[in-house]
C-alpha cells in the first residue's frame, strides 16, 4: 500500500547494468502469465486495492491511457501473477518510455494486492522483467518512476540495482511541474528531487528499524 502520510514526490530510478540482477522464483501455488484481453480488469482492481487508481474505473482509464501506445507492446511485456484461482493478484510491465529525450525500456506499474504481499510476488516479477529485458536484447539501461509514497519498493528496487536519478531535469519529465509535489518546495527540479530523496532515505531508514 502507498504511504500517503509523507509528502509526495515522484523520482526516477536508473539500471545501468540489467544483466546483472538476483534471481527470485515465485512462492508455490502462484503462476506467471502475460495479459490477454480481459485482463484490464484484474489490472485495475489491482491499482485501486493499492491506491494508485481511486476506483476500480479509473484504473480501467489508466489502463487504457497508459498502454494505447506504442502499438503491438500489449499483450508481449505485461506480465501477471496468478494465485491458484487464476485470479490475478499482482502486475508488472517491462514497457517504452521517453523522459530521457529517447526511447528507453522503463519498469511501468508495478504492484501486488496488499493480501498477497510480503511473500516475494514483486522479486519474482522483477526477476521476470530482467529475464525479458535481457531476451528482448534491449541494452544495459532501464529505468522506472516511482514516488515517496512507495519507499518500501524502492527499498526493494535499489537490492536489484536502481539507483537513484540525480542529474539534470530530463527532457520529458514533467511530473514537477503539479503543485502537490513537497508542498513546501517552490524551486528547481534539483531541489525537488534532492528534497524527495531525503524524505525516501528517511522513511527507508525508519521501515528497517521497525522491521529489525
Amino acid at each position: 500500500m502507498l504511504d500517503k502520510s509523507v509528502p509526495f514526490g515522484a523520482v526516477i530510478m536508473v539500471k545501468r547494468d540489467a544483466d546483472s540482477y538476483p534471481r527470485f522464483e515465485l512462492p508455490a501455488g502462484y503462476t506467471l502469465a502475460c495479459y490477454v484481453p480481459g485482463r484490464e480488469n484484474d489490472w485495475a482492481e489491482i491499482m485501486a486495492s493499492v491506491g494508485e487508481a481511486d476506483s476500480f474505473k479509473s484504473g480501467l482509464s489508466l489502463f487504457s491511457k497508459t498502454f494505447s501506445a506504442p502499438a503491438g507492446l500489449l499483450g508481449r511485456r505485461n506480465l501477471f501473477a496468478l494465485a491458484q484461482d487464476g485470479r490475478a493478484v499482482a502486475t508488472a510491465s517491462l514497457w517504452e518510455g521517453d523522459i530521457f529525450g529517447v526511447p528507453l525500456p522503463r519498469f511501468h506499474w508495478v504492484a501486488c494486492k496488499p493480501e498477497h504481499q510480503g511473500r516475494g510476488i514483486v522479486k519474482a516479477l522483477l526477476t521476470a522483467l530482467l529475464d525479458m529485458h535481457n531476451e528482448l536484447a534491449l541494452g544495459k539501461v532501464v529505468y522506472l518512476t516511482t514516488q515517496t509514497w512507495s519507499y518500501k519498493a524502492i527499498g526493494l528496487y535499489k537490492k536489484f540495482g536502481f539507483e537513484p536519478y540525480h542529474g539534470p531535469k530530463p527532457a520529458g519529465w514533467t511530473v514537477f511541474d503539479r503543485k502537490d509535489l513537497c508542498a513546501e518546495i517552490d524551486g528547481a527540479f534539483d531541489e525537488h528531487n534532492r528534497r524527495a530523496w531525503q524524505i525516501i532515505d528517511g522513511k527507508i531508514a525508519e521501515y528497517n528499524i521497525k522491521r529489525e
